[in-house]
């Protein structure tokens, strides 16, 4: 019986089957035939004209093969494809001889494959593996041949069913998905898997086959769900969602951990959520709704007594006198009972991407939401979810982009968001710096800069447990009836961002010039010597070292800070980063001054000229903030606190704030509403998205001017366990990446290559190549011109004679003693003259079974979406003239030297710097408008002398370190890391994939 696809297919009219099966290259077709319009108007014309006039429908598929293989299939080209849409590749039929070739190299390369088993079990006597694996693409994968005894082909084909779409047969799509933990060769593999689930307790047999299987009988829902069901989303009972899981987790969805296995396991001990069931509303007695008002969605992730939180229960408060105000808090907190008095309706439940659609559902079909708040990018999951369902938010974004782990988060929250409002130009201008390092300098980014008002809510007086003032003097030594000394005041959760060693440092400054008679005060958690070695312990020894233990003091947490205000004499704001705390607006707001450090603050912004109210002074220079302080002293008294606190109150008012923001939530409210937006797919894998948003300071160059997005990647491993993100927006191209959605391909256009540049691919065949390794990379690409040179007739007749339909390649006249260095010469002066990018690698054997070096660098030679992004580094105004994979590695043999040498001095350049490494492998983009040496006569004529001088090792060395020599010493030369793409799983490579 026909599966729902099939059966699809079957029922469409011809062309519309050929366009919805996603066999015909639409594209490719065009190309072909110079024609355009739309896919199905070109599937029509396949049928009505192309077919019979020998244009193929798509790269893999030859009527001819088919119809030569397959007797029963009709033999009209047009009617032989149209068959193979709708039954063929259900049945696992091949479409080309082409097909067969890729396929076979995909099995020989896992060394799996049974041959004498399959020769006796088909009778084929004496035939050689590239045979056998021919036959068993063409004929053994329809047949359901197992391929070795492991393997069973009706099973796999039985259980995944659709997930095989796309793929030639059951084999293929084992071997392309093998390394992931739910595929799975045979029963007993899957039996396995299907008792841990099981065991878990966590799947509800009835309720899945009832809503997943459709009733069916014939399969076992713990076993389906184990190999099907949770990567396709599937969920294992009413109350648990795998979908949600994954979202909320992507740490278990980067690993496609069985969901239901891993809660049972460990998720409900770590507290992770095992569907997106919505807490109750939490409001204690419900206000009544104002019909003629604006209704208003505040999203705060948490309500906690902290900055973040403070702001949204103060708009809260603040929109309650004049509008329908919605709270939905990520987590409860102590907070929650003041929003709770100001709000119509409130509602606890978590801000993720998993869940975040369902609980704005659920606050759609209670309210009419005219505009959103999304306070912090934490509860940036929002943002998505909201534009989907027509909801315009502004986005309140209190940190800075450089600190947004991981990189990229607060670029992608504030392209999503119809406003996004910021406290100080420092956060501005670091956002804009974010999107710059995106490739994104030109987007139009809605920013509105309005400094935050200071946050009353919730905070006033005494609270009950905090110290007094009386009672922090006490602590501090300080006597009553004695002069008082000079106290400075510092707050914050101890961590390095907080620059808390900067604040003892200055202690020890300011002791040493002006003596002992001071407090150096500092109130916050996270102060745990030794328990925390990681800081707190390097304090305490500070502390000690400096002879400070009269003068240093630390409290913890506390409920209230009235006390603390009371004591203190200044603030010194010690930080290394923070945006604009509101910790300086309450010492403003009691009349304290305050000196901070330059470049790290929003609250510098609050300097005025001839007031000391707000110090600024040299980043890291504690001398520098000792002589502020020391303008401070004599301690201020009470008129001049007063005086101080008068001026600044009306500035900080968060009246004034409130209404804003309000105002700017109007306006939003009234623009066209925004089109659902769908964020597109990740071109490339997190490690390159992250590279990309680094800023310059994270940059740091360990290794001379080269550069590793994974290296970097490995330095903020911490910064990678939540999913990066996409934007639903037009993206350019970047230094390290090129993002999907930037523009369409043209029929017949490569989409890799940047706009308005042409490039080619020289594939030079070693003595050892084989014609499976040169067919993976010549399929790969397919589009762009490629010119391929051998190393002798023999490598010619073994590897391209047989590959008659690959277009595009240029063959050799002269191809004696051909290597490397001179095939890439003659290529650039003849087949790619004026083009802007060339690559080039050097093609041998199939990689070993532990891939090594040669298999990441094929990896990465296939890898499209990588080599998107070299390109686009190639082509930028101030990008290298050198690209390849690997660390590079330093001068070799002394033959090799004298190769380099030779050549270099060949052009006039007696003196070849000897410092610059060299690419490891001949494997490597070059942009051949920096280097015109490459095309001197002279030079030409001194490779091939070099042919009889050294070895074959040392030729292509030395060649390679002379190519670096060119390179711009300026302009650092881009290496990535290939190791990394060879254990990603793109179907481009997967015939040497992890």
């Amino acid at each position: 019986m026909p599966g729902r696809l099939q059966a699809r297919l079957i029922a469409l009219p011809p062309a519309d089957a050929l366009v919805a099966s996603g066999r015909f290259d639409a594209a490719f077709y065009a190309a072909a035939t110079g024609r355009g319009g739309t896919a199905e108007a070109l599937a029509a014309h396949y049928l009505e004209t192309g077919a019979a006039a020998g244009t193929a429908p798509s790269r893999d598929f030859s009527a001819a093969d088919y119809c030569g293989w397959y007797a029963d299939v009709p033999r009209l080209p047009a009617e032989a494809f149209l068959h193979f849409v709708r039954h063929g590749q259900f049945e696992f039929r091949c479409p080309s001889l082409a097909q067969a070739w890729f396929d076979g190299a995909m099995i020989m390369a896992t060394g799996l494959f049974d041959y004498s088993g399959y020769a006796k079990w088909r009778q084929l006597d004496n035939q050689s593996a590239v045979a056998l694996l021919l036959d068993y693409a063409v004929h053994g994968a329809p047949g359901g041949v197992a391929p070795w005894a492991g393997f069973e082909p009706a099973f796999v084909a039985r259980l995944y069913g659709p997930l095989l779409t796309g793929y030639s047969n059951p084999l293929v799509f084992f071997l392309a998905n093998r390394h992931r933990p739910w595929c799975h060769p045979n029963a007993a593999a899957a039996e396995d898997a299907a008792r841990a689930v099981r065991a878990s307790g966590v799947l509800d047999e009835a309720f899945y086959r009832r809503t997943v299987l459709g009733g069916r009988t014939d399969i076992d829902p713990a076993l389906h769900y184990a190999s099907v069901g949770y990567i396709t989303g599937a969920p294992a009972a009413r109350d648990f969602d795998s979908r949600a899981y994954y979202a909320s987790n992507p740490d278990i969805a980067a690993a496609e951990i069985n969901p239901a296995v891993h809660f049972a396991a460990h998720g409900r001990a770590e507290g992770r959520r095992g569907s997106t069931r919505l807490i109750a509303h939490a409001l204690d007695e419900e206000r009544e709704s104002e019909a003629d008002w604006p209704t208003i969605l505040i999203v705060s992730h948490e309500a906690s007594r902290s900055g973040a939180p403070f702001v949204a229960l103060e708009l809260v408060s603040a929109f309650a006198e004049r509008a329908n105000v919605v709270v939905w808090l990520g987590q409860d907190g102590p907070l929650r009972p003041a929003f709770a008095r100001a709000a119509v309706d409130i509602l606890v439940a978590p801000i993720d991407h998993g869940s975040a659609g369902a609980v704005i559902d659920h606050l759609k079909a209670r309210h009419a939401f005219d505009v959103a708040l999304v306070n912090s990018v934490v509860a940036a999951p929002a943002l998505p979810a909201l534009a989907a369902r027509g909801v315009p938010a502004i986005l309140m974004l209190h940190e800075c982009a450089d600190y947004v782990f991981p990189a990229g988060t607060a670029a992608a929250a504030v392209a999503r968001a119809a406003a996004t409002v910021v406290p100080a130009e420092f956060v501005a201008a670091s956002v804009r710096a974010e999107f710059e390092r995106l490739g994104m300098r030109s987007l139009d980014l809605p920013l509105v800069v309005r400094p935050q008002g200071r946050c009353d809510t919730g905070r006033l007086g005494q609270a009950s447990g905090a110290l007094t003032a009386a009672e922090v003097r006490a602590r501090l030594g300080i006597d009553d009836d004695a002069a008082k000394p000079f106290v400075v005041f510092g707050a914050g959760r101890v961590q390095p961002r907080k620059g808390v060693e900067l604040f003892i440092e200055t202690a020890r400054h300011y002791v040493e010039a002006h003596g002992r008679d001071c407090r150096f005060v500092w109130v916050g958690g996270g102060y745990e010597p030794p328990d925390d070695a990681e800081y707190s312990l390097h304090l305490a020894d500070q502390v000690a070292k400096s002879d400070l233990g009269d003068v240093v003091f630390f409290f913890g947490e506390q409920a209230s800070l009235a006390g603390f205000w009371a004591v203190a004499d200044a603030f010194l704001l010690s930080s290394r980063f923070d945006p604009y705390p509101n910790v300086v607006l309450d010492a403003l707001w009691d009349g304290l001054p305050v000196v901070c450090f330059e470049r790290t603050t929003g609250a510098a912004d609050l300097a005025r000229p001839g007031s000391d109210d707000v110090q600024v002074v040299a980043f890291k220079d504690p001398a520098a903030a000792v002589r502020a302080l020391a303008r401070l002293r004599p301690a201020i008294g009470a008129a001049e606190r007063t005086r101080r606190a008068e001026t600044w109150r009306p500035r900080l008012a968060m009246a004034d704030y409130a209404q804003a923001i309000f105002a700017l939530g109007m306006e939003v409210a009234k623009a066209p509403p925004p089109q659902p937006a769908e964020a597109p797919p990740r071109a490339l894998d997190d490690r390159a998205w992250f590279a990309a948003a680094q800023p310059a300071w994270a940059l740091a160059d360990r290794r001379g001017p080269f550069r590793s997005d994974a290296e970097l990647a490995a330095d903020h491993a911490l910064a990678r366990r939540r999913a990066m993100p996409s934007i639903a927006r037009d993206l350019a191209a970047t230094p390290i990446v090129r993002r999907a959605g930037a523009r369409t391909a043209a029929p017949g256009e490569d989409p890799a290559v940047p706009p308005g540049l042409r490039a080619g691919l020289h594939v030079h065949l070693l003595e050892s190549a084989d014609p499976v390794v040169l067919l993976t990379i010549l399929r790969v690409h397919a589009v762009m011109p490629i010119a391929v040179t051998f190393a002798s007739r023999a490598v010619e007749e073994r590897c391209l004679n047989r590959f008659a339909f690959v277009r595009q390649v240029s063959i050799p006249d002269d191809p004696k003693a051909f290597e490397p260095p001179r095939a890439l010469l003659r290529v650039l002066a003849a087949d790619f003259a004026g083009f802007d990018l060339v690559g080039s690698i050097a093609v041998g054997a199939p990689p070993p079974i532990d891939r090594g070096r040669a298999g990441a660098d094929l990896a990465f030679a296939t890898d499209r979406a990588a080599i998107g992004g070299v390109m686009a580094a190639l082509a930028a105004p101030d990008g290298p003239m050198l690209a390849f994979p690997h660390w590079p590695v330093g001068d070799g043999t002394a033959g090799c030297e004298r190769v380099a040498d030779r050549l270099a001095a060949s052009l006039g350049r007696p003196e070849r710097p000897r410092d610059r490494p060299r690419p490891a492998t001949w494997n490597f983009w070059l942009a051949p408008a920096r280097c015109p040496e490459l095309l001197e006569p002279a030079l030409g004529a001194s490779t091939a002398a070099l042919v009889r001088a050294e070895s074959g090792a040392d030729r292509q060395a030395g060649f390679l370190a002379f190519l670096a020599s060119l390179a711009d010493p300026q302009r650092p030369m881009l290496a990535v890391d290939a190791t990394a793409h060879l254990r990603r799983a793109a179907s481009c490579y997967l015939p040497f994939g992890a």
